[in-house]
Protein backbone atom coordinates (compact mmCIF):
# COMPACT_ATOMS: atom_id res chain seq x y z
CA UNK A 1 0.00 0.00 0.00
CA UNK A 2 2.82 2.42 0.92
CA UNK A 3 4.62 1.60 -2.32
CA UNK A 4 1.42 2.20 -4.30
CA UNK A 5 0.92 5.65 -2.74
CA UNK A 6 4.59 6.50 -3.32
CA UNK A 7 4.32 5.57 -7.00
CA UNK A 8 1.21 7.75 -7.39
CA UNK A 9 2.98 10.66 -5.67
CA UNK A 10 6.03 10.17 -7.87
CA UNK A 11 3.80 10.25 -10.95
CA UNK A 12 2.05 13.42 -9.82
CA UNK A 13 5.08 15.29 -8.46
CA UNK A 14 8.16 13.69 -10.04
CA UNK A 15 9.96 15.64 -12.77
CA UNK A 16 9.69 13.07 -15.56
CA UNK A 17 5.89 12.84 -15.52
CA UNK A 18 5.18 16.33 -14.17
CA UNK A 19 7.23 18.18 -16.79
CA UNK A 20 5.60 16.02 -19.48
CA UNK A 21 1.96 16.46 -18.42
CA UNK A 22 1.62 19.72 -16.51
CA UNK A 23 2.36 22.16 -19.40
CA UNK A 24 -0.10 20.38 -21.78
CA UNK A 25 -2.64 20.20 -18.90
CA UNK A 26 -2.45 23.98 -18.48
CA UNK A 27 -3.03 24.47 -22.20
CA UNK A 28 -5.98 22.08 -22.10
CA UNK A 29 -7.44 23.83 -19.07
CA UNK A 30 -7.30 27.17 -20.90
CA UNK A 31 -8.93 25.60 -23.97
CA UNK A 32 -11.78 24.30 -21.79
CA UNK A 33 -12.77 27.79 -20.67
CA UNK A 34 -16.15 28.67 -22.12
CA UNK A 35 -17.08 25.02 -22.72
CA UNK A 36 -19.85 23.70 -20.45
CA UNK A 37 -18.58 20.94 -18.14
CA UNK A 38 -20.91 17.98 -17.75
CA UNK A 39 -20.62 14.38 -16.63
CA UNK A 40 -19.60 13.14 -20.08
CA UNK A 41 -15.86 13.13 -20.91
CA UNK A 42 -14.71 16.48 -22.28
CA UNK A 43 -11.24 15.22 -23.14
CA UNK A 44 -9.98 12.12 -24.93
CA UNK A 45 -6.44 11.30 -23.76
CA UNK A 46 -4.85 9.08 -26.41
CA UNK A 47 -2.10 6.75 -25.17
CA UNK A 48 -2.96 7.61 -21.58
CA UNK A 49 -0.86 4.87 -19.97
CA UNK A 50 -1.48 4.41 -16.24
CA UNK A 51 -2.90 7.83 -15.31
CA UNK A 52 -2.22 10.15 -18.22
CA UNK A 53 -3.13 13.81 -18.08
CA UNK A 54 -6.25 13.12 -15.96
CA UNK A 55 -4.11 13.26 -12.81
CA UNK A 56 -3.29 16.88 -13.63
CA UNK A 57 -6.88 17.89 -14.50
CA UNK A 58 -8.84 16.55 -11.49
CA UNK A 59 -11.98 18.61 -12.24
CA UNK A 60 -12.24 17.53 -15.88
CA UNK A 61 -13.96 14.26 -16.94
CA UNK A 62 -11.41 12.41 -19.08
CA UNK A 63 -11.71 9.36 -21.31
CA UNK A 64 -8.41 7.53 -21.68
CA UNK A 65 -7.58 5.14 -24.49
CA UNK A 66 -4.60 2.82 -24.82
CA UNK A 67 -3.66 -0.67 -25.97
CA UNK A 68 -3.28 -1.84 -22.33
CA UNK A 69 -5.62 -1.11 -19.39
CA UNK A 70 -4.36 1.00 -16.45
CA UNK A 71 -3.75 -0.57 -13.05
CA UNK A 72 -5.47 2.29 -11.26
CA UNK A 73 -8.27 4.75 -12.08
CA UNK A 74 -8.55 8.39 -11.04
CA UNK A 75 -12.07 9.54 -10.00
CA UNK A 76 -12.39 11.73 -13.11
CA UNK A 77 -11.11 9.02 -15.46
CA UNK A 78 -12.81 6.36 -17.59
CA UNK A 79 -11.01 3.99 -19.94
CA UNK A 80 -11.48 2.34 -23.33
CA UNK A 81 -9.18 -0.17 -24.98
CA UNK A 82 -8.12 0.95 -28.44
CA UNK A 83 -5.41 2.21 -30.76
CA UNK A 84 -4.61 5.68 -32.06
CA UNK A 85 -4.67 4.37 -35.63
CA UNK A 86 -8.34 3.29 -35.38
CA UNK A 87 -10.11 5.21 -32.63
CA UNK A 88 -13.49 3.61 -31.75
CA UNK A 89 -15.36 6.93 -31.62
CA UNK A 90 -17.58 8.94 -33.94
CA UNK A 91 -16.45 12.08 -35.76
CA UNK A 92 -16.02 15.10 -33.47
CA UNK A 93 -17.17 13.16 -30.41
CA UNK A 94 -14.84 14.97 -27.96
CA UNK A 95 -14.36 18.73 -27.58
CA UNK A 96 -10.68 18.21 -26.79
CA UNK A 97 -8.13 15.53 -27.60
CA UNK A 98 -4.67 15.12 -26.06
CA UNK A 99 -1.84 12.93 -27.30
CA UNK A 100 1.24 13.13 -25.07
CA UNK A 101 4.40 11.17 -25.87
CA UNK A 102 2.77 8.74 -28.28
CA UNK A 103 3.86 9.76 -31.80
CA UNK A 104 7.52 8.90 -31.22
CA UNK A 105 6.56 5.27 -30.55
CA UNK A 106 4.89 4.90 -33.97
CA UNK A 107 6.20 4.27 -37.44
CA UNK A 108 5.93 7.30 -39.78
CA UNK A 109 2.96 5.65 -41.51
CA UNK A 110 1.09 4.94 -38.23
CA UNK A 111 2.03 8.40 -37.00
CA UNK A 112 0.20 9.97 -39.93
CA UNK A 113 -2.81 7.67 -39.46
CA UNK A 114 -2.90 8.58 -35.78
CA UNK A 115 -2.89 12.30 -36.55
CA UNK A 116 -5.75 11.81 -39.01
CA UNK A 117 -7.73 9.91 -36.36
CA UNK A 118 -7.22 12.43 -33.56
CA UNK A 119 -8.30 15.29 -35.84
CA UNK A 120 -11.35 13.27 -36.88
CA UNK A 121 -12.65 12.74 -33.32
CA UNK A 122 -11.89 16.27 -32.00
CA UNK A 123 -14.43 19.07 -32.38
CA UNK A 124 -12.61 22.07 -30.86
CA UNK A 125 -8.93 21.55 -30.14
CA UNK A 126 -6.06 19.08 -29.88
CA UNK A 127 -2.87 19.16 -27.81
CA UNK A 128 -0.02 17.01 -29.14
CA UNK A 129 3.29 16.67 -27.29
CA UNK A 130 6.32 14.71 -28.48
CA UNK A 131 10.14 14.53 -28.21
CA UNK A 132 11.33 16.75 -31.01
CA UNK A 133 13.84 15.90 -33.68
CA UNK A 134 17.62 15.84 -33.33
CA UNK A 135 17.75 17.38 -29.85
CA UNK A 136 15.58 14.65 -28.36
CA UNK A 137 17.46 11.98 -30.32
CA UNK A 138 20.81 13.26 -28.98
CA UNK A 139 19.58 13.35 -25.36
CA UNK A 140 18.16 9.83 -25.63
CA UNK A 141 21.42 8.55 -27.14
CA UNK A 142 23.42 10.14 -24.29
CA UNK A 143 21.13 8.35 -21.83
CA UNK A 144 21.60 5.03 -23.63
CA UNK A 145 25.38 5.36 -23.46
CA UNK A 146 25.22 6.33 -19.78
CA UNK A 147 23.10 3.25 -19.05
CA UNK A 148 25.67 1.09 -20.86
CA UNK A 149 28.51 2.67 -18.88
CA UNK A 150 26.83 1.96 -15.54
CA UNK A 151 25.34 -1.42 -16.44
CA UNK A 152 21.76 -0.18 -16.18
CA UNK A 153 19.03 -1.96 -18.16
CA UNK A 154 17.59 0.27 -20.90
CA UNK A 155 13.98 1.30 -20.19
CA UNK A 156 11.50 -0.01 -22.75
CA UNK A 157 10.48 3.52 -23.80
CA UNK A 158 14.07 4.30 -24.82
CA UNK A 159 14.24 1.25 -27.06
CA UNK A 160 10.96 2.24 -28.71
CA UNK A 161 12.08 5.86 -29.17
CA UNK A 162 15.25 4.83 -30.96
CA UNK A 163 13.46 2.31 -33.16
CA UNK A 164 11.63 5.04 -35.13
CA UNK A 165 12.61 8.40 -36.65
CA UNK A 166 12.02 11.15 -34.11
CA UNK A 167 9.06 13.45 -34.87
CA UNK A 168 10.00 16.64 -36.71
CA UNK A 169 7.74 19.58 -35.93
CA UNK A 170 7.48 20.84 -39.52
CA UNK A 171 6.18 17.41 -40.58
CA UNK A 172 3.76 17.13 -37.65
CA UNK A 173 2.32 20.60 -38.35
CA UNK A 174 1.92 19.80 -42.04
CA UNK A 175 0.10 16.54 -41.28
CA UNK A 176 -2.19 18.21 -38.72
CA UNK A 177 -3.15 20.92 -41.19
CA UNK A 178 -3.76 18.40 -43.97
CA UNK A 179 -5.92 16.24 -41.69
CA UNK A 180 -8.00 19.27 -40.67
CA UNK A 181 -8.45 20.36 -44.29
CA UNK A 182 -9.66 16.86 -45.18
CA UNK A 183 -12.49 17.30 -42.66
CA UNK A 184 -13.45 20.72 -44.05
CA UNK A 185 -11.83 22.65 -41.21
CA UNK A 186 -8.88 24.95 -40.67
CA UNK A 187 -6.19 24.22 -38.07
CA UNK A 188 -4.59 27.15 -36.25
CA UNK A 189 -1.44 25.78 -34.61
CA UNK A 190 0.54 27.33 -31.74
CA UNK A 191 3.84 25.81 -30.58
CA UNK A 192 5.46 25.76 -27.15
CA UNK A 193 8.06 23.55 -25.47
CA UNK A 194 8.69 21.74 -22.20
CA UNK A 195 11.46 19.78 -20.42
CA UNK A 196 14.63 21.90 -20.70
CA UNK A 197 17.48 19.83 -22.10
CA UNK A 198 19.89 20.61 -19.24
CA UNK A 199 17.45 19.36 -16.57
CA UNK A 200 16.57 16.30 -18.65
CA UNK A 201 20.25 15.37 -18.81
CA UNK A 202 20.70 15.70 -15.02
CA UNK A 203 17.66 13.54 -14.23
CA UNK A 204 18.71 10.88 -16.73
CA UNK A 205 22.26 10.75 -15.40
CA UNK A 206 20.78 10.01 -11.99
CA UNK A 207 18.51 7.32 -13.50
CA UNK A 208 21.50 5.61 -15.14
CA UNK A 209 23.29 5.36 -11.78
CA UNK A 210 20.73 4.23 -9.20
CA UNK A 211 16.99 3.96 -8.61
CA UNK A 212 17.28 5.72 -5.25
CA UNK A 213 19.28 8.61 -6.72
CA UNK A 214 16.82 8.88 -9.59
CA UNK A 215 13.80 9.02 -7.26
CA UNK A 216 15.42 11.77 -5.19
CA UNK A 217 16.52 13.90 -8.15
CA UNK A 218 13.20 13.31 -9.91
CA UNK A 219 11.25 14.62 -6.90
CA UNK A 220 13.56 17.60 -6.31
CA UNK A 221 13.27 18.87 -9.87
CA UNK A 222 9.55 18.13 -9.89
CA UNK A 223 9.16 20.42 -6.89
CA UNK A 224 11.22 23.10 -8.66
CA UNK A 225 9.30 22.93 -11.95
CA UNK A 226 7.42 26.20 -11.36
CA UNK A 227 10.74 28.01 -10.87
CA UNK A 228 12.39 26.66 -14.02
CA UNK A 229 12.08 28.79 -17.12
CA UNK A 230 10.12 27.22 -19.98
CA UNK A 231 12.46 26.18 -22.80
CA UNK A 232 12.47 27.32 -26.40
CA UNK A 233 12.74 25.34 -29.62
CA UNK A 234 16.54 25.26 -29.27
CA UNK A 235 16.61 23.69 -25.79
CA UNK A 236 13.22 21.99 -25.34
CA UNK A 237 13.27 18.20 -25.37
CA UNK A 238 9.53 18.12 -26.07
CA UNK A 239 7.39 20.21 -28.43
CA UNK A 240 3.74 20.95 -27.65
CA UNK A 241 1.34 21.80 -30.47
CA UNK A 242 -2.02 23.38 -29.67
CA UNK A 243 -4.32 22.79 -32.64
CA UNK A 244 -7.45 24.96 -32.67
CA UNK A 245 -10.01 23.69 -35.14
CA UNK A 246 -12.52 25.86 -36.98
CA UNK A 247 -16.15 24.67 -37.24
CA UNK A 248 -16.79 21.85 -39.71
CA UNK A 249 -17.52 23.02 -43.24
CA UNK A 250 -15.96 26.46 -42.79
CA UNK A 251 -13.50 25.99 -45.66
CA UNK A 252 -16.25 24.93 -48.07
CA UNK A 253 -18.38 27.91 -47.02
CA UNK A 254 -15.52 30.31 -47.69
CA UNK A 255 -14.81 28.76 -51.08
CA UNK A 256 -18.49 29.03 -52.03
CA UNK A 257 -18.56 32.81 -51.47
Amino acid sequence: MIRHHFQKALYRYGWDTRCRHLPPARILKAALKGLPLGNEPMLLDIGCGQLGVAAFLPQVPVMGIDVDPPLDMAPNFTFQLGSITALPFANQSFPLVSCIDVLEHLSPQDRERGITEMVRVASDAIVVAYPQGKLAADIDEEFRRDCELHGTVFPSWLIEHQRQPYPVTANIVEQLQAAATATGRKATISLSYCEPANVSRIVRRAAARSKVLYAAVNLVFGALLALIRSPKDSNGYRAIALVELSPAGEIQQRNAR
